[in-house]
Protein backbone atom coordinates (compact mmCIF):
# COMPACT_ATOMS: atom_id res chain seq x y z
CA UNK A 1 0.00 0.00 0.00
CA UNK A 2 3.01 2.37 0.74
CA UNK A 3 4.08 1.76 -2.82
CA UNK A 4 0.35 2.85 -4.37
CA UNK A 5 0.64 5.80 -2.43
CA UNK A 6 3.69 7.00 -3.39
CA UNK A 7 3.09 6.46 -7.08
CA UNK A 8 -0.22 7.95 -6.78
CA UNK A 9 1.17 11.09 -4.83
CA UNK A 10 4.32 11.96 -7.41
CA UNK A 11 1.90 11.39 -9.80
CA UNK A 12 -0.10 14.37 -8.80
CA UNK A 13 2.88 16.33 -7.77
CA UNK A 14 4.00 15.82 -11.71
CA UNK A 15 0.41 17.32 -13.09
CA UNK A 16 0.35 20.60 -10.31
CA UNK A 17 4.20 21.03 -11.45
CA UNK A 18 3.51 20.99 -15.46
CA UNK A 19 -0.12 21.57 -15.82
CA UNK A 20 0.18 22.30 -19.94
CA UNK A 21 3.34 20.74 -20.41
CA UNK A 22 2.14 16.99 -19.45
CA UNK A 23 1.51 16.00 -23.04
CA UNK A 24 5.55 16.28 -23.51
CA UNK A 25 5.68 14.27 -20.12
CA UNK A 26 3.66 11.62 -21.71
CA UNK A 27 6.71 8.98 -21.46
CA UNK A 28 7.43 9.52 -17.44
CA UNK A 29 3.78 9.08 -17.60
CA UNK A 30 3.11 6.24 -18.62
CA UNK A 31 6.14 4.81 -16.41
CA UNK A 32 4.08 5.97 -12.82
CA UNK A 33 1.24 4.87 -13.85
CA UNK A 34 2.60 1.73 -14.60
CA UNK A 35 4.66 1.91 -11.41
CA UNK A 36 0.99 2.44 -9.53
CA UNK A 37 -0.56 -0.51 -11.45
CA UNK A 38 2.42 -3.29 -10.76
CA UNK A 39 2.03 -2.10 -6.73
CA UNK A 40 -1.57 -2.62 -6.91
CA UNK A 41 -1.36 -5.98 -8.49
CA UNK A 42 1.48 -6.89 -5.81
CA UNK A 43 -0.52 -5.74 -2.51
CA UNK A 44 -3.60 -8.00 -4.43
CA UNK A 45 -1.70 -11.07 -4.81
CA UNK A 46 -0.76 -11.09 -1.00
CA UNK A 47 -4.30 -10.06 -0.06
CA UNK A 48 -5.36 -13.69 -1.94
CA UNK A 49 -2.34 -15.42 -0.25
CA UNK A 50 -3.47 -14.19 3.29
CA UNK A 51 -6.78 -15.77 2.51
CA UNK A 52 -5.70 -18.51 1.38
CA UNK A 53 -3.31 -19.02 4.67
CA UNK A 54 -6.16 -18.03 6.92
CA UNK A 55 -9.32 -20.38 5.50
CA UNK A 56 -6.38 -23.53 5.66
CA UNK A 57 -6.43 -22.48 9.70
CA UNK A 58 -10.05 -22.25 10.78
CA UNK A 59 -10.04 -22.48 14.10
CA UNK A 60 -6.93 -20.78 14.84
CA UNK A 61 -8.16 -17.43 12.86
CA UNK A 62 -11.76 -18.25 11.73
CA UNK A 63 -14.60 -18.77 13.58
CA UNK A 64 -14.73 -22.65 13.64
CA UNK A 65 -13.25 -25.01 15.45
CA UNK A 66 -10.16 -26.75 13.41
CA UNK A 67 -10.53 -30.57 12.47
CA UNK A 68 -7.50 -32.28 13.68
CA UNK A 69 -7.29 -36.10 13.19
CA UNK A 70 -7.23 -38.52 15.67
CA UNK A 71 -4.26 -40.27 16.07
CA UNK A 72 -3.40 -42.67 18.62
CA UNK A 73 1.03 -44.06 18.44
CA UNK A 74 0.71 -47.80 18.35
CA UNK A 75 4.74 -48.16 19.51
CA UNK A 76 6.90 -47.74 22.50
CA UNK A 77 10.44 -48.22 22.24
CA UNK A 78 11.19 -51.24 21.27
CA UNK A 79 12.27 -54.00 23.61
CA UNK A 80 15.65 -55.32 24.37
CA UNK A 81 15.58 -58.79 25.84
CA UNK A 82 19.42 -58.52 27.15
CA UNK A 83 18.12 -54.89 28.85
CA UNK A 84 17.23 -55.59 32.90
CA UNK A 85 16.39 -53.38 35.53
CA UNK A 86 16.37 -53.65 39.15
CA UNK A 87 12.83 -54.43 40.31
CA UNK A 88 11.74 -54.96 44.51
CA UNK A 89 10.71 -57.68 45.77
CA UNK A 90 8.23 -59.98 44.53
CA UNK A 91 8.68 -58.18 41.27
CA UNK A 92 9.79 -59.89 37.96
CA UNK A 93 11.64 -57.65 35.26
CA UNK A 94 10.66 -57.22 31.42
CA UNK A 95 13.36 -55.39 30.04
CA UNK A 96 13.10 -52.09 31.99
CA UNK A 97 9.64 -52.17 33.42
CA UNK A 98 8.64 -54.63 36.84
CA UNK A 99 5.43 -56.86 37.07
CA UNK A 100 3.81 -58.60 40.06
CA UNK A 101 1.66 -61.98 40.06
CA UNK A 102 -0.84 -61.05 43.57
CA UNK A 103 -1.31 -63.73 45.81
CA UNK A 104 -4.81 -63.01 46.43
CA UNK A 105 -6.65 -64.93 43.91
CA UNK A 106 -8.77 -64.56 40.76
CA UNK A 107 -10.80 -61.15 40.33
CA UNK A 108 -13.02 -59.98 37.57
CA UNK A 109 -11.25 -57.54 35.16
CA UNK A 110 -12.28 -54.49 36.59
CA UNK A 111 -10.97 -55.82 40.01
CA UNK A 112 -8.28 -57.12 38.97
CA UNK A 113 -7.32 -52.84 37.51
CA UNK A 114 -8.83 -51.67 40.85
CA UNK A 115 -5.96 -54.23 43.29
CA UNK A 116 -3.01 -53.02 41.01
CA UNK A 117 -3.90 -49.91 41.91
CA UNK A 118 -3.58 -50.67 45.63
CA UNK A 119 -0.35 -52.41 44.96
CA UNK A 120 0.85 -48.87 43.27
CA UNK A 121 0.48 -49.96 39.51
CA UNK A 122 -2.15 -50.88 37.03
CA UNK A 123 -3.23 -54.10 35.44
CA UNK A 124 -0.04 -55.17 32.90
CA UNK A 125 0.37 -53.55 29.28
CA UNK A 126 3.56 -55.40 28.42
CA UNK A 127 5.47 -54.23 25.33
CA UNK A 128 6.30 -57.60 23.99
CA UNK A 129 3.98 -60.15 23.88
CA UNK A 130 6.36 -62.71 23.33
CA UNK A 131 8.79 -61.88 25.59
CA UNK A 132 6.21 -61.45 28.44
CA UNK A 133 4.86 -64.77 28.04
CA UNK A 134 8.13 -66.53 28.34
CA UNK A 135 8.98 -64.86 31.24
CA UNK A 136 6.04 -65.19 33.16
CA UNK A 137 6.14 -68.79 32.46
CA UNK A 138 9.24 -69.02 35.21
CA UNK A 139 7.34 -67.29 37.72
CA UNK A 140 4.04 -68.94 37.82
CA UNK A 141 1.72 -72.38 36.87
CA UNK A 142 -1.48 -70.62 36.60
CA UNK A 143 -3.27 -71.56 33.17
CA UNK A 144 -3.49 -67.35 32.22
CA UNK A 145 -3.69 -64.07 33.69
CA UNK A 146 -5.76 -60.62 32.72
CA UNK A 147 -3.59 -58.13 31.13
CA UNK A 148 -4.34 -54.31 30.87
CA UNK A 149 -6.33 -53.94 27.30
CA UNK A 150 -9.67 -53.62 26.00
CA UNK A 151 -11.77 -52.66 23.61
CA UNK A 152 -15.13 -51.95 26.07
CA UNK A 153 -14.86 -47.74 24.51
CA UNK A 154 -15.07 -48.79 21.08
CA UNK A 155 -16.23 -52.63 19.68
CA UNK A 156 -12.49 -54.28 17.96
CA UNK A 157 -10.36 -50.68 18.70
CA UNK A 158 -7.99 -52.75 21.38
CA UNK A 159 -6.51 -50.24 23.61
CA UNK A 160 -4.40 -50.57 26.36
CA UNK A 161 -6.27 -48.71 29.83
CA UNK A 162 -3.45 -46.73 31.40
CA UNK A 163 -1.39 -45.99 28.51
CA UNK A 164 -4.31 -44.69 26.12
CA UNK A 165 -2.89 -46.03 22.77
CA UNK A 166 -3.24 -48.89 21.03
CA UNK A 167 -2.56 -52.36 21.31
CA UNK A 168 0.06 -53.49 19.00
CA UNK A 169 0.10 -57.02 18.83
CA UNK A 170 -1.16 -58.08 15.95
CA UNK A 171 0.79 -61.10 15.95
CA UNK A 172 0.17 -62.30 19.38
CA UNK A 173 -3.30 -63.45 19.08
CA UNK A 174 -4.49 -66.87 18.94
CA UNK A 175 -6.03 -68.00 15.63
CA UNK A 176 -9.46 -66.65 15.49
CA UNK A 177 -8.89 -64.16 18.08
CA UNK A 178 -10.50 -61.93 19.21
CA UNK A 179 -13.99 -63.14 18.47
CA UNK A 180 -15.94 -61.11 20.72
CA UNK A 181 -17.93 -64.44 21.32
CA UNK A 182 -21.38 -63.96 22.71
CA UNK A 183 -20.87 -60.43 21.97
CA UNK A 184 -19.61 -60.00 25.63
CA UNK A 185 -15.89 -60.20 25.24
CA UNK A 186 -13.75 -57.18 25.80
CA UNK A 187 -11.16 -57.42 28.21
CA UNK A 188 -8.02 -58.93 27.51
CA UNK A 189 -6.44 -62.40 28.10
CA UNK A 190 -3.01 -64.16 27.86
CA UNK A 191 -3.08 -67.70 27.89
CA UNK A 192 0.89 -68.94 29.56
CA UNK A 193 1.34 -71.95 27.37
CA UNK A 194 0.20 -70.79 23.83
CA UNK A 195 2.50 -69.57 21.54
CA UNK A 196 -0.02 -67.01 19.99
CA UNK A 197 -1.35 -66.23 23.86
CA UNK A 198 -3.92 -63.34 23.37
CA UNK A 199 -7.50 -64.28 23.73
CA UNK A 200 -10.39 -61.56 24.29
CA UNK A 201 -12.87 -62.88 27.68
CA UNK A 202 -15.67 -61.37 29.21
CA UNK A 203 -15.01 -58.79 31.65
CA UNK A 204 -17.05 -60.44 34.82
CA UNK A 205 -15.14 -63.49 34.43
CA UNK A 206 -12.41 -64.91 37.55
CA UNK A 207 -9.01 -65.18 36.66
CA UNK A 208 -5.67 -64.75 38.26
CA UNK A 209 -3.62 -61.35 36.95
CA UNK A 210 -0.55 -59.48 36.41
CA UNK A 211 -0.03 -55.88 37.67
CA UNK A 212 3.08 -53.09 36.38
CA UNK A 213 4.30 -51.20 38.61
CA UNK A 214 4.30 -47.70 37.88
Amino acid sequence: MHRIASSLKELVNVKREHGATMEASQTDLNLLVQGATEAIEAFKASTDKLKTVLASNTGCYGSGPRKVKNVQLRHWRPINANETTSCPEGYFAVGRRCFHIPKDGMKTWIEAQESCKEYGGFLAEPQDINIFRSRIGDDSTHYGFWLGGSDRDSEDIWKWEHHSIMIDQDDSWYPGEPNNAGGAEDCLFLVKDRELPLDDRPCDHLYYYVCERT
